[in-house]
């Protein structure tokens, strides 16, 4: 049963209304009629907790019999978001080191091909995680039964293979490691924040040799179309679609779709570094890519995917979308339209084998796949927002009412009165221009914080330098950075030590964990990676997946 049937049926059983569950749980009454029609789903226990203890008290003013211990089985059933979360990293991490047959784990555990599927993929969630994963771990132990197959079991599990001998506690270590939270998805969220925090525009610049890219001015003559089979195929179209691209004189926008699987064309090293040097070639023209990620895929594969694309990322002529649900997980596609140029693919299952591809400049050709583009990009989500300096009048304050997390280096612009900040501004010789953006900037802020404490709670991590002491203005692009002396700074930190609200927790970390970037999340919501310098950029990350992964890490700092 769903979370909503389950509230259904005791509401049903109490005949009572969501008002009062509403009253008794201290729930609004809207939240309890959008998990009564299963618009949404609690996505912590304290929510669910809150629910049943109103069930006990409805039942008892009702003098309606309501069998507790079923009642705590039924809500137990419900996992949060953070655990399924933890569970898909580990169950996806199993099937794909032990190279475990989806079908043959489905058949045994009774469950469908395709709903496991899901499950990795994170679009469905088993009912009850503790017990799916008592089922996997039968499903383990009764394959994986040789010494040398428990001794791989075991390396994964980081165990001694003596404690795979009993059948149950093999069932058992299998379960503990699938609802695991040791891991916290550290590795490859810890990679891609890293990369943003360590990456240097100009280094990467000069690696490349960009300044010496040299645009083709003589056109090179390309057949009208040309059809492509076959791996081989599939790079050779891109290649031949990229050249046409930088060739030609168009400076119309770029918009690239695939579901295809890459993991077989990565491995040419020539064709990645130069399908990465044809789409260096295409900015160095300045033209923008507009690009639909696949994000119908385990967790893991989608962050190092966005990782790997950072790079051409920082150069804010990126503008990543996905769609919320693929077409088929039959065929997958390519579809790619820019100027004069269209790119078109299709494979079964992703056989790159039998895969067949089209590259055509024919205008009636172009023009129909350029109208399958638009139908395509209009269902499409922004993955990410990304901000420099030139685009900044887009980005917008806009004020979420939600929990707050900020981990930061140097003091909130909240934690100063303003003739302190004027006074800093003063010091700091900072331009009229400037000046003003930031006293604009102050009076959001602080009307922000002011606004959330009296509601929800605000926590700032913030990590102080035993060198010069700045202020913290994340989300502006500035040349300079505004020191603070040490006596204003130590007054900002006593006010944000003594600020009278159980809303407000300030916690000073003696480890930097990160040099050049901001985190700033509203949770449940949105994060905001704000990355300093080389080169100055944000990125505003709406994709719930990776909002929550990144929660969980940089909360757990």
């Amino acid at each position: 049963m769903e979370f909503n049937e389950i509230l259904d049926k005791y509401m049903t059983l109490l005949s009572c209304t969501s008002k009062e569950i509403s009253t008794s749980s201290g729930l609004s009454e809207t939240v309890i009629s959008r998990y009564k029609n299963g618009t949404r789903t609690p996505k912590d226990k304290e929510s669910i907790d809150k629910i049943v203890n109103a069930i006990k008290e409805i039942s008892k003013e009702k003098d309606i019999s309501v069998d507790e211990k079923e009642l705590e089985k039924d809500f137990n059933i419900i996992s949060s978001e953070d655990d399924f979360l933890y569970f898909q990293t580990n169950f996806n991490k199993l099937i794909t080191e032990l190279k475990i047959n989806v079908a043959d784990i489905s058949r045994f555990i009774g469950f469908d091909s395709s709903y496991l599927s899901k499950i990795r993929k994170g679009v469905r969630k088993p009912h009850n995680l503790n017990e799916f994963s008592i089922s996997v771990g039968k499903y383990i132990s009764s394959r994986f039964n040789t010494p040398v197959s428990k001794a791989s079991v075991a390396s994964l599990l980081n165990l001694n293979p003596n404690k795979l001998e009993k059948n149950e506690n093999y069932i058992e270590k299998i379960k503990e490691y699938l609802l695991s939270k040791e891991s916290k998805h550290s590795d490859s969220i810890n990679e891609l924040l890293n990369t943003i925090d360590k990456f240097d525009l100009n280094k990467y610049i000069k690696e490349i040799k960009y300044d010496q890219i040299k645009l083709f001015t003589t056109p090179i003559e390309l057949p009208k179309s040309k059809s492509y089979m076959g791996l081989e195929g599939y790079k050779a179209s891109q290649r031949d679609a990229l050249k046409a691209v930088i060739m030609s004189k168009s400076k119309e926008d770029i918009y690239f779709y695939s579901n295809m699987s890459l993991l077989e064309a990565s491995r040419d090293t020539n064709f990645a570094n130069n399908f990465v040097l044809g789409l260096t070639y295409i900015l160095k023209k300045g033209l923008t890519l507009n690009i639909v990620h696949n994000i119908d895929r385990p967790y893991e594969e989608i962050i190092i995917g966005i990782t790997s694309w950072l790079p051409l990322y920082m150069t804010g002529q990126i503008n990543p979308y996905y769609v919320k649900r693929h077409a088929s997980e039959l065929f997958n596609q390519i579809n790619m339209t820019a100027g004069t140029v269209a790119l078109s693919g299709e494979s079964v299952n992703n056989n790159m084998q039998t895969a067949k591809f089209y590259v055509t400049n024919k205008k009636e050709e172009v023009d129909f796949y350029k109208e399958r583009t638009k139908i395509l990009f209009k269902k499409a989500t922004p993955l990410m927002k990304i901000y420099k300096k030139e685009n900044q009048d887009k980005q917008s304050y806009e004020l979420s009412l939600t929990d707050k997390v900020n981990v930061i280096n140097n003091l909130p612009i909240y934690a100063l009165n303003k003739s302190e900040l004027e006074e800093i501004l003063k010091k700091n010789k900072v331009k009229p221009k400037e000046r003003e953006e930031i006293l604009s900037y102050y009076n959001i802020k602080c009307n922000e914080f002011k606004t959330i404490i009296k509601t929800n709670k605000i926590k700032d991590i913030l990590y102080i330098s035993k060198n010069e002491k700045v202020l913290s203005l994340p989300e502006l692009f500035l040349d300079k950075k505004i020191t603070i002396d040490e006596l204003t700074f130590n007054k900002g930190l006593n006010y944000l030590k003594n600020i009278p609200s159980k809303n407000y927790e300030l916690e000073i970390t003696k480890k930097e964990h990160f040099k050049n970037i901001s985190i700033l999340m509203s949770i449940d919501k949105e994060v905001t990676i704000v990355k300093e310098n080389d080169p100055s950029i944000i990125f505003v990350i709406n994709h719930r997946t990776l909002t929550k992964a990144i929660e969980n890490y940089s909360i757990n700092l």
